[in-house]
This record gives C-alpha cells, sequence and structure tokens, in this order.
C-alpha cells in the first residue's frame, strides 16, 4: 500500500507538470455497468499518437494491464476482472505515455439469480452471477439460501450453476444470494408433485335432482380426466379447489363419486341421497309432533302451522323456525290451541325459504 500510495504522489506530480502542454486528452464520462462488471468510457484525445488506460483500485492499485484505446474521440468497455473488491476505482487517461487525466468510478458488490430449473423433488439447478465481493478473506459470508432447506457456499463467479440435491416436498420456495452477508436478489420457484393428484373432498347439497361435487386436481398431462357417478361423467382440469354442482337424477340409494386423472381412477367419495322432502304429524292434545325427512342437509329448516276447530269455526296459524339441520331425518314438537271436538292440523315444511312438501291430520279432543 506504501508503494501504491507513492505511485500516486508521483502520478500526480507528473500529470500537473504535463497539463500545460499538447498533445491533450479527457474522459467525457464513466459508467460502471453491475449486471456485466464492466466500465463504460466515453473520452477525447488530441495530437495523440498512442491512447491508453490505466484502472487503479484506490484499495489494491491497477487492475491489470493498460487498456489501449484508438486516438482521437472514442469509447471502450473496459471489463473488470470479478475478483476486483468493491470500492472507488481511478481512471486515468495516458496519451503518448503520459498521463494527462483521471476520473473516479464507484464499483460495488454484485449477486443475481438468474434462474432455477431442472427442478424436481430431489434436487434443483441455481443459476447465478456475483461479482466484487470479499469472499476469499470471508468465505462464509457469501452463499445461496433456500428458505427453510438451508445455505451453500459460493464463490465470485459470472456464470454461476449450482446443482443442490435435496428431498425437497412439493410447493413454493425462495431462493436467495447473499454477497458478504447483504441478501442481493431472490428468485421464487415451485416443485411440482410428481405424479398426477385427484381427490373429492366432499359431496354437499345431495338431492335427486343435483349434488354437488368439491375436488382437488393436478399435474394431469392429457385431457382424459373427469369425475363419475354412475353412468354419468363430467370433464374437468387441473384446479386446486374445484366445485362442480351436478344436475342429474338419482333416486334414493348409496352412490359412490369417483375422480379419473390421466384415465387413472386416484380417489372415491361414497355418498348416499335420501328421499324426497317429506312431513308426518301425529296429534297430542295440546302439542303437535312432527317428523320430518329432508332431501339434503345443511338447510334451513321453519314449519308453517295450522290449528283449526271443525265444529267450532276457531283457528290459528304460526310459523316456527327450527333452524339449520345438518341431518336426513328429524322430530319436532311444537305447542298448538287445545280445542273439544274435532280438530284439525296442517304443516307446511319450508326449507330455505321455499315451502317443499305439508301435512294434514285430524284428532278428536274431549
Amino acid at each position: 500500500m506504501k508503494k501504491f500510495l507513492l505511485f500516486l504522489s508521483c502520478f500526480l506530480i507528473t500529470w500537473c507538470s504535463v497539463q500545460a502542454a499538447t498533445p491533450s486528452g479527457k474522459i467525457t464520462s464513466a459508467t460502471y455497468n453491475a449486471s456485466s462488471s464492466t466500465i463504460d468510457v466515453s473520452y477525447t484525445s488530441s495530437g495523440a499518437n498512442s491512447v491508453s488506460m490505466d484502472v487503479i483500485c484506490m484499495k489494491t492499485g491497477p487492475v491489470g494491464s493498460k487498456v489501449t484505446l484508438s486516438t482521437g474521440p472514442g469509447s471502450k468497455t473496459i471489463n473488470l476482472p470479478i475478483t476486483s473488491r468493491d470500492g472507488e476505482y481511478d481512471l486515468v487517461l495516458y496519451v503518448n505515455g503520459t498521463p494527462c487525466y483521471d476520473k473516479k468510478v464507484t464499483v460495488s458488490k454484485y449477486g443475481d439469480i438468474t434462474n432455477v430449473t431442472n427442478i424436481s423433488t430431489s434436487s434443483v439447478t441455481v443459476k447465478y452471477s456475483m461479482f466484487h465481493a470479499e469472499t476469499d478473506n470471508y468465505p462464509n459470508n457469501s452463499y445461496l439460501k433456500i428458505v427453510g432447506v438451508g445455505t451453500r457456499k459460493i464463490t465470485n463467479v459470472k456464470n454461476g450453476s449450482l446443482k443442490w440435491t435435496y428431498n425437497f416436498k412439493p410447493g413454493q420456495y425462495t431462493c436467495e444470494i447473499y454477497v458478504d452477508g447483504d441478501r442481493k436478489d431472490k428468485f421464487q420457484f415451485t416443485v411440482p408433485d410428481p405424479n398426477p393428484y385427484g381427490h373429492i373432498n366432499n359431496v354437499y347439497n345431495i338431492s335427486t335432482k343435483s349434488v354437488t361435487v368439491n375436488y382437488t386436481m393436478r399435474n394431469a398431462k392429457t385431457s382424459n380426466s373427469y369425475l363419475k357417478i354412475g353412468n354419468y361423467t363430467h370433464d374437468i382440469t387441473n384446479v386446486e379447489n374445484g366445485s362442480y354442482p351436478w344436475s342429474l337424477n338419482l333416486t334414493p340409494g348409496q352412490y359412490t363419486c369417483e375422480i379419473y386423472v390421466d384415465g387413472e381412477r386416484k380417489h372415491t367419495y361414497p355418498f348416499t341421497v335420501h328421499s324426497s322432502d317429506m312431513v308426518k304429524l301425529t296429534p297430542m292434545g295440546n302439542r303437535l309432533k312432527i317428523d320430518f325427512t329432508l332431501s339434503s342437509t345443511g338447510v334451513n329448516v321453519k314449519f308453517r302451522v295450522h290449528t283449526y276447530s271443525l265444529s267450532g269455526g276457531k283457528g290459528e296459524s304460526k310459523e316456527v323456525v327450527y333452524g339449520i339441520c345438518d341431518k336426513y331425518e328429524g322430530t319436532y314438537e311444537v305447542s298448538v290451541p287445545y280445542y273439544t271436538g274435532y280438530v284439525g292440523y296442517a304443516v307446511e315444511l319450508i326449507k330455505n325459504g321455499t315451502s317443499v312438501n305439508g301435512a294434514s291430520a285430524t284428532a278428536y279432543n274431549r
């Protein structure tokens, strides 16, 4: 470093002594390009037989040998060694072998992940670039990291490629590049499920006229993927959370829904179709027992109850809320007016706000 400082002192003395002399030259612009590790320089020179340039790192001294330039005005892209450290650089322009102009440029550390390829559950390949790190002195400070997996050490390289062997689970990952401990870039990639996948999550809203099938399908390679109930089929495509309301003509009984991916059955789901919505009444004096059957579950159930005296001309109607019913069958008792003599009862079953069935009965009260 002492020798380098002496060199700079000598250079400045020499440079000052030739400012008024001819020939002359000037650096008009100098720009550092991080992604290519180069410096783009524009310059002018006059009355010159030879023009060259030195690139001097203020930390370590000259970088390589002088770069030969064309005489007159011109431009030049100077390749920096990727092992050059970050920091301030001095560009010195020589005309006929004499230094006549300098310009400073700051070179920064660089790290970039260009791609992650060859992705599988056993390995991935990370393509990256890294320049101007202190890697040789601090080998643990520059590395690739896959979040949740681990790290791999790297050194300065322009077109790096690292095969990362690991037992990856299907899903999304993030790869990061760190240069001297600082994160410079990140890249997200997805490890796919190696095999086609199909699963029926459930069948809701079951009736003799329709069912809703909720399913998941991934990684199909052909158009031969479908749902199947009995002789009915419906084509499907890759979807993470699929839901298909299926209009069918089914009789009460046991059924199985199947999912096929690339023509291969992946999963089955049994379900039951119950009989139609029905109501049965049993009079019990001042109470009325209602037995009911539903064709689907998870519905909002109400009863509209009518009670009337067949001989006295009296009557009363009211609506009773049962609530959400998660079963196909149920029993509910309702208090009703007590009339003597012959009494008539009628009940409407209301499902999700719609009257779907009803029943009537008579009784004799003393």
